[in-house]
């Protein structure tokens, strides 16, 4: 998969093992490199409470630790349309900026089994494929829509990730399952017991050091 981009969008709220083990896995499966798309304002829950350049600050921690795991700079980074686009942050407006950009390039968005069974309540969702492709990735309890308005959607999509063009397909990949809740995350935090084995260590000092989540 040279020359292909993967991203992967987020809160990161705080960034934790799921997202930095997925994003290992997806780069070891497929060679690309992955971009990590921090989310300003998500149409689906509330705005983070942790202002922004906390989270970049937690992020590049954890994407310096990836780059040194590989033992190569660049394959992990991010990009920062979201949090520098005003209003709410659709994936749709997202893709379309980066297409702009990068008006030949394959792009590839990374989404949960949980985001695509409810991808028909995203915002221009039909169109999604119109400008990038789709890998989808397996979660526990959540299985491949067979019926309905969705599935119907995929069959004309589906195909294996070494098919992707530049945009128009969605594929599926199997990776380890780590399952960490981002709310159980900060409510143990809240009452003060460290994230370790949950977050990357160099997050975990950072939200230690800037007493972060802390409740008051």
């Amino acid at each position: 998969m040279a020359n292909r981009t993967l991203y992967l969008g987020g809160t990161f709220n705080p960034v934790h093992v799921g997202h930095t083990r997925l994003a290992l896995e997806c780069h070891l499966h497929t060679g690309a490199e992955v971009v990590f798309v921090p989310c300003a304002d998500p149409p689906h829950k509330a705005a983070p409470e942790i202002a922004a350049h906390h989270r970049l600050a937690m992020l590049q921690l954890a994407i310096d630790e990836l780059n040194a795991t590989v033992e190569r700079e660049g394959v992990f980074r991010w990009d920062l349309s979201e949090l520098e686009r005003p209003g709410l942050s659709y994936t749709f407006d997202t893709l379309n900026h980066l297409r702009e950009q990068q008006p030949y390039a394959v792009l590839v968005w990374v989404i949960g089994m949980d985001s695509l069974v409810s991808l028909n309540s995203w915002h221009r969702w039909r169109e999604l494929t119109d400008l990038a492709n789709l890998l989808v990735i397996n979660r526990p309890g959540w299985q491949k829509p067979e019926s309905g308005e969705i599935a119907e959607w995929l069959r004309e999509r589906e195909c294996a990730v070494e098919q992707f063009g530049a945009r128009g397909g969605v594929a599926f990949l199997e990776t380890s399952p780590v399952s960490v809740s981002s709310t159980a995350l900060r409510h143990q935090l809240a009452l003060g017991v460290p994230g370790k084995y949950l977050v990357p260590e160099p997050v975990c000092q950072y939200i230690r050091s800037h007493q972060l989540y802390l409740s008051t």
